[in-house]
């Protein structure tokens, strides 16, 4: 909380709560808002009226995935130009006016959670944030998981 409180232990086991747009996996459209919890069992997605339950013991392995997207532009200013010709005369008008070539960077993050189904087979599920570069929800989730996935993967280790 702050510099002179405790934080609140959460009785219900809650460990994070993410806001996302699903990708691929459930049955809810592609790029639907979804809000992802994690509890100490257990991951719950909710989505419009639909809550879909995943017991920790039952996933795999859980991804983070970054697309960096450079995209190219040129840009050109008229009052480069004008100002390029007024202290250097035509030559400087030329090259005060000469366009630019700039990139933007889009960066989109992933979350890729791979688990056991009902008919136990492999299945995924993919979140991804919802701004372009912004690193927040699909970082956090995977931070969030990777040690309670971690734990079940020591519990099933026998050694003889």
């Amino acid at each position: 909380m702050g510099l002179f409180f405790r934080k609140k232990k959460d009785v219900t086991g809650e460990l994070g709560k993410f806001d996302l747009r699903h990708l691929i996996g459930l049955e809810i459209p592609e790029k639907m808002y979804c809000t992802v919890t994690v509890y100490n069992d257990k991951l719950v997605i909710e989505s419009g009226d639909k809550e879909y339950s995943l017991k920790i013991d039952k996933i795999y392995s859980i991804d983070f995935d970054m697309d960096i997207d450079i995209e190219k532009y040129t840009k050109s200013s008229m009052t480069k130009g004008v100002i390029g010709a007024a202290t250097f005369g035509v030559s400087g008008a030329i090259i005060g006016s000469a366009p630019k070539t700039k990139e933007k960077r889009k960066v989109t993050c992933k979350a890729i959670i791979s688990y056991e189904n009902s008919s136990e087979d492999t299945a995924y599920i993919i979140f991804e944030d919802f701004e372009a570069n912004a690193i927040k929800g699909a970082a956090k989730l995977v931070d969030t998981l990777r040690p309670l996935i971690k734990k079940q993967e020591e519990k099933q280790k026998v050694e003889l």
